[in-house]
């Protein structure tokens, strides 16, 4: 059933346990048990009209929300092997991720934009060496050659590919997946140090251009690899370094990481991966950064803007043009309540008084009564009442 989907799916997303959200209802003044928001969302009982007012408020939604069912499937790419997060988390990321995505769909679709797929082209590779190759040839149908990208987030967005950030407590670098099978999705995190969000997204976007075809290659390590590739080709950084060095200054490393957008740590690696510095000079270098802390505190700037700004620029502009308001995106898309920098609180669509609340109770009744079909009308339900259920 679409509406237990969506509860659990709210209350994931806020990170709540079943008691937290009997704990907020209570504290509004009504009664739900937690065996009812249980049996809500295993899809074995239905709230009432109030019931749902009252979950609707504490998951700061609208009732309206419960009812949509998203016309789209997201198929995920694994999580990293070496990831620390709990199976609550993991889901409380892909949902987030896909309330984005409904809420940017309905944007393009109220807006009249049609999204072009991408060439969506796998790239085979039998060796690491081949990742050379692919990350020349994704940048020449990109027509950027060897320059440095500015923005990795809103080169990808204008290549029809979806990005999320998403806030996490956790360790969590990132994660990718398709829309039906179509559209790339990337997640991302916030209040990550921008090179380090760079390599993340470029690392996961080669997780969905790489076709490992020998059984001996780590699928990890040659997306790192195609990572930075990406960000600074191999012809970039022998134009900077030369074919052959003895041994790489730090700061020549740092004016690199300035220009390109990628920590000295992923370029100590590039040169060590593209026979620059030997094996032995690359273990010494990590050691120097290492023995100064700087493998947490690296030298040097990375002024990049990464943020994806698709979204919001669409957002503004339906509700500029009147396709849609703030009040109405936060109740049916409350993922976008963060793009809406003037709104103080999710929820602000909730009543103020007792007659604007019974009112929209009628309203919610009447405009969901077909959900509710072949049953019966709202109000004929059988609904065990969870003032009861103690």
């Amino acid at each position: 059933m679409n509406l237990a989907n969506r509860l659990r799916q709210r209350r994931l997303v806020l990170g709540y346990t079943l008691d937290e959200v009997t704990e907020l209802v209570g504290k509004r003044g009504h009664a739900i048990s937690k065996a009812a928001v249980s049996k809500y969302e295993l899809g074995k009982s239905v709230p009432n009209a109030s019931n749902l007012w009252h979950l609707a408020c504490v998951l700061e939604a609208s009732p309206e929300y419960f009812f949509k069912a998203p016309r789209f499937e997201i198929q995920w790419i694994a999580f990293r092997k070496n990831h620390a997060l709990s199976k609550k988390e993991i889901e409380k990321i892909r949902y987030f991720a896909k309330e984005q995505v409904e809420a940017r769909l309905f944007l393009n679709e109220v807006l009249g934009i049609h999204i072009e797929p991408p060439e969506n082209k796998k790239y085979g590779i039998e060796k690491y060496e081949d990742v050379e190759e692919v990350a020349h040839a994704i940048r020449e149908q990109w027509k950027i050659d060897y320059w440095p990208i500015e923005s990795l987030s809103s080169t990808l967005e204008s290549k029809s590919i979806f990005l999320v950030e998403i806030e996490s407590a956790h360790q969590f670098d990132g994660l990718s997946g398709w829309i039906d099978n179509t559209y790339p999705l990337i997640i991302t995190t916030k209040n990550t140090p921008v090179d380090r969000k760079r390599m993340n997204i470029a690392h996961e976007y080669a997780h969905t251009v790489l076709n490992i075809r020998n059984e001996s290659i780590n699928e990890e390590k040659a997306a790192f690899r195609l990572a930075a590739a990406l960000l600074i080709p191999e012809g970039a950084v022998k134009d900077a370094l030369g074919n052959k060095r003895r041994m790489v200054d730090l700061q020549e490393l740092v004016l690199l990481k300035e220009d390109y957008g990628i920590s000295v740590q992923a370029l100590i690696r590039r040169c060590y991966d593209l026979h620059i510095i030997s094996e032995s000079v690359y273990k010494q270098m990590n050691i120097r950064l290492r023995s100064r802390g700087m493998h947490i505190n690296e030298p040097g700037e990375c002024n990049n803007k990464e943020k994806p700004i698709m979204v919001k620029g669409r957002l503004l502009r339906a509700i500029a043009e009147g396709y849609t308001t703030e009040s109405e995106v936060l109740s049916r898309f409350p993922a976008l309540s963060t793009e809406i920098e003037l709104i103080q609180k999710p929820n602000s669509w909730e009543a103020k008084n007792e007659s604007e609340k019974s009112d929209h109770l009628r309203k919610s009744a009447q405009k969901l009564k077909s959900e509710y079909a072949p049953e019966g009308t709202l109000s004929d339900l059988e609904i065990v009442d969870d003032l009861y259920e103690y």
